[in-house]
């Protein structure tokens, strides 16, 4: 569920350009989801996520990547 909520919120910032002046500024998210187990350290399922946002931006970014 956790990956549908952040593909939802990536769309709607890709599709929402940011008016300034006389420009529309486009704006895309890169991200992570990991799987996080209970026993596990915050800080470790912190380090997760990370990697699937790091996989996420060499991907080509503009996407979410799940790690389990």
């Amino acid at each position: 569920e956790a990956i549908l909520v952040a593909n939802k919120i990536r769309i709607y910032i890709e599709d929402n350009a940011i008016y300034r002046d006389t420009q529309d500024l486009k704006v895309t998210v890169s991200g992570g989801v990991a799987n996080c187990d209970f026993n596990e350290s915050l800080d470790k399922s912190i380090k997760k996520a990370d990697e699937g946002l790091y996989k996420a931006k060499s991907n080509g970014r503009n996407q979410i990547c799940y790690i389990s």
